[in-house]
This record gives structure tokens, C-alpha cells and sequence, in this order.
């Protein structure tokens, strides 16, 4: 902390999966409680730590929060994917296949589990992939994880299945 050299944080993802995060800098210590802060930033900003410390504490907190937030939201999106992926054994659990398609909102999940594909995507013809992976999967139950805990939250997939929604009702505006 007191040379300002930057650390790689190894931030366990899964069991045996870690994601690499650097440059992290020591920016407090508390011998009391034996425990330390730690911002993840570019060596640059980090370098400034003592301008921010001149323009008060309220500032410095700020600049710490943001840089925090930014990190922890980065670290939970790439654990949930690997959590999804390992339940799922690495497919997709609508059409089986290894593509993107519910993140293009081609299709989408219901609240009761019922995969629900895009009105235009059944009109569309363009050879056995189409009409096996999008038109023989619509109004079917999605493939489950065994294990309960690892089901889709229902409070998720209804903000999900709105969102689906609107951008259908859009795409037939046009």
C-alpha cells in the first residue's frame, strides 16, 4: 500500500475457476480488525488517491464506491454464466443447441417454464436448423437442472418474459 505497486486479485468464480483482476491496489488497512480495502483501478487513477484525499472523505468514498460497484457487478455476471452453463452442461436449455438465441430475444422463458418463441420466427423457412431448434420448441417445458436451488427464479424470468414482450409489440409496430 505504502509503494502503490499493484496486485492481481484471483476472485473464485466456481470451484477450480477463477477470473484474474488487476491492477488492484491496497487503499486502507486496519491492523485492528486485521482486514484491508482494496480498489480495483488503473495505476494512474491510483496514483491520484492523494488529490482525491485532499477534496474530502465524501469524495474519496464516492470514488471508491463507483470503482467497487463496477467490479462486483462484473464478477457476478461472469459467475452466473459459469453457473448456468455447468447446470446446463454447456447447452442451451430451450433448443439444446450451443447459441445465443434467448439473449437476441429470439425466444424466451415464461414464468411457468414454457419456452415461448418469437411471433415472426415460425413464418420464417431457412432449413432444418430454424424449424428444429426455434419452431419444434415453442409452447415446450424447458429442461430443468435436477437440483431445485439451481432453477430459474420465477420473479427473473416474469421481468424477462415483459421485457420479451414489449420488444415484440415494438417489432410489430414497425
Amino acid at each position: 500500500m505504502l509503494n502503490n505497486l499493484p496486485l492481481v486479485y484471483f476472485h473464485g468464480i466456481i470451484p477450480g475457476l477463477y477470473m484474474a483482476l488487476w491492477p488492484v491496489y491496497v487503499v486502507g488497512d486496519n491492523p485492528e480488525s486485521i482486514t484491508f480495502t482494496a480498489a480495483l483501478d488503473d495505476m494512474v487513477s491510483s496514483r491520484d488517491l492523494e488529490v482525491f484525499a485532499d477534496s474530502g472523505e465524501e469524495q474519496m468514498q464516492l470514488r471508491r464506491q463507483y470503482v467497487t460497484t463496477q467490479a462486483r457487478r462484473r464478477l457476478h455476471q461472469r459467475a452466473f454464466r459459469e453457473r448456468v452453463l455447468q447446470a446446463y452442461r454447456n447447452q442451451c436449455a430451450l433448443c439444446r443447441l450451443r447459441h445465443a438465441a434467448f439473449d437476441r430475444f429470439f425466444l424466451t422463458i415464461r414464468p411457468d417454464f414454457i419456452i415461448e418463441v418469437r411471433a415472426d420466427i415460425p413464418e420464417e423457412e431457412d432449413g432444418p436448423t430454424l424449424r428444429h431448434a426455434f419452431q419444434g420448441i415453442h409452447g415446450q417445458h424447458i429442461v430443468l437442472p435436477a437440483r431445485k436451488a439451481l432453477h430459474p427464479t420465477v420473479a427473473h424470468l416474469e421481468q424477462r418474459y415483459a421485457r420479451f414482450t414489449e420488444l415484440a409489440d415494438f417489432a410489430n409496430l414497425s
